[in-house]
């Protein structure tokens, strides 16, 4: 019989845009133990910040992650959700 799986917490990124190769509109994180949803980091807008900012705010994100469920990096697959689903009030890519 194998032994069990340890269970880790894993921290995924989550960006907002319209494709792959657009540029970021919001940057968002969700921590997910299994297959529950432990904890979110809300949206923020990246309008305005230069490339420089927002990767700082990702290392950030990722710092007050770990200090919080111990993950030391984001996994390898980012969550891309569309602009239209921005859930930022108000949006000024959705008036």
């Amino acid at each position: 019989m194998p032994p069990p799986v340890p269970i880790a917490p894993a921290a995924i990124l989550v960006l907002y845009r319209q494709q792959t190769d657009a540029p970021v509109h919001a940057v968002a994180a969700e921590v997910w133990q299994e297959n529950q949803l432990v904890a979110v980091v809300p949206p923020i807008h990246c309008m305005g910040l230069k490339g420089d900012r927002v990767s700082a705010y990702i290392k950030e994100m990722l710092a007050s992650l770990a200090q919080q469920f111990g993950v030391t990096r984001f996994e390898d697959v980012i969550k891309e959700v569309p602009v239209a689903q921005c859930p930022i009030e108000p949006c000024p890519l959705r008036v």
